[in-house]
C-alpha cells in the first residue's frame, strides 16, 4: 500500500499488528470485520470500523461488506456512527462532482463543524449524494453555508430518512429560511433547532399556514431576534398544533408573548417551553406558572 500505514491505522493496531494491517486480503478483512461487529456498540468500536472500510478496496467484495455491516449497526445510536465532514474518508470525486463516498453509508451522524470556506461545498455533496439516504442527523455549527447550499439541503431528493437539523451559530439568508420551513424532502424532519442563524419574527409570520414539516414535534430557536411579535407570530400559526417542545431562549420575549404562547388553542400538543432567561417580575413568573399548570405544560423560565 502506498499510504503510510502510521497514518491509515490508528485504532485498528488494537485489534491487529501493523504488519498483518499491511498485508490484509478480503478474507482478512472479513474476519476483522465479524470481529468488530461482535463487540459492544461504543465510540472505539466504531472507529475501528470506520477506519477498517476506509482501506478496504472498492470491491464486491467490500459492497458485500457494507451490507453486513449495515444489518449489524441498526441496533446502535445514530449518534454513536458519527462523521464529520472534513473527513477525506466520506468523500470521493467524480466528472458529476463531489459525492459522498459508498462507505458513507455506514455513517448516520454527521457534523459540519467551523467549515467557513467547504462548509457549503459539503453540504452540497451531502444533498446530491443518494449515500445520504441513511443520514438522520446532520449538526452544522459556526460554518459559512451560501444559499445554494441551502437550497440544495431543502430540495434533495436523498434525506428522506433525516430526522433532526441542528444549526448553531451559522448565519443562513433570509429567503432560505422559507426553502427550509417549506420543504417537502424535510417532511419528516422531527427535531429543527436553530440557536443564533439570524431568524427574526418576520420569517414566522410569513410561514404561519405553510409550514410544510409534518412530523416536526421538538423546535428550538433559541438566540435571535423574534421579539414578542415573533412569539405572536407563533402562538397563531397552524402548526403549532404539532410542536411538543418549543425552546425560545434568549429571543427578548416579554409575559405577554409568553402568555398567548400558553393560552394558545394551537398549543394543545405543546408539553414544554422553555423561555428561560428573560426579565419578568414576580407577579409575571407567579402568573405565567399558574397558566402553563392549567394547561399542563412544563414552562421554564
Amino acid at each position: 500500500m502506498s499510504t503510510d500505514p502510521r497514518i491509515q491505522f490508528n485504532r485498528l493496531l488494537d485489534h491487529r499488528s501493523i504488519d498483518h494491517l499491511i498485508r490484509m486480503n478480503d478474507g482478512d478483512r472479513c474476519a476483522l470485520l465479524i470481529e468488530l461487529l461482535g463487540q459492544p456498540a461504543s465510540e472505539s468500536s466504531w472507529q475501528a470500523l470506520w477506519e477498517l472500510f476506509a482501506c478496504w478496496p472498492a470491491d464486491s467484495t467490500r459492497a458485500d461488506a457494507i451490507e453486513i455491516a449495515k444489518r449489524t449497526l441498526a441496533a446502535w445510536p445514530d449518534r454513536l456512527r458519527f462523521a464529520s465532514s472534513s473527513d477525506t474518508r466520506l468523500h470521493k470525486s467524480s466528472d458529476s462532482g463531489r459525492r459522498l463516498s459508498p462507505i458513507a453509508q455506514l455513517v448516520r451522524t454527521v457534523e459540519i463543524y467551523r467549515r467557513n470556506e467547504n462548509g457549503s461545498s459539503e453540504l452540497q455533496a451531502i444533498a446530491a449524494s443518494e449515500q445520504a439516504r441513511c443520514f438522520t442527523i446532520i449538526s452544522i455549527q459556526r460554518s459559512e453555508i451560501d444559499s445554494s447550499a441551502w437550497r440544495a439541503l431543502a430540495a434533495s431528493a436523498h434525506l428522506s430518512g433525516l430526522r433532526h437539523l441542528h444549526v448553531r451559530r451559522t448565519v443562513i439568508p433570509q429567503p432560505c429560511f422559507g426553502n427550509l420551513f417549506q420543504s417537502a424532502a424535510l417532511a419528516d424532519l422531527q427535531c429543527l433547532k436553530l440557536v443564533q442563524v439570524g431568524l427574526g419574527a418576520q420569517t414566522l409570520i410569513d410561514t404561519q399556514q405553510t409550514m410544510r414539516l409534518v412530523q416536526l414535534r421538538e423546535l428550538e430557536l433559541s438566540s435571535d431576534a423574534l421579539g414578542n411579535d415573533g412569539a405572536f407570530a407563533l402562538a397563531q400559526a397552524s402548526w403549532l398544533s404539532q410542536i411538543r417542545r418549543l425552546t425560545l431562549q434568549q429571543n427578548f420575549i416579554r409575559a405577554d408573548g409568553i402568555r398567548a404562547l400558553l393560552s394558545s388553542p394551537n398549543a394543545e400538543q405543546l408539553e414544554r417551553l422553555d423561555v428561560s432567561n428573560i426579565n419578568l417580575d414576580d407577579a409575571e413568573r407567579s402568573a405565567l406558572i399558574a397558566l402553563a399548570a392549567s394547561r399542563k405544560i412544563e414552562l421554564i423560565l
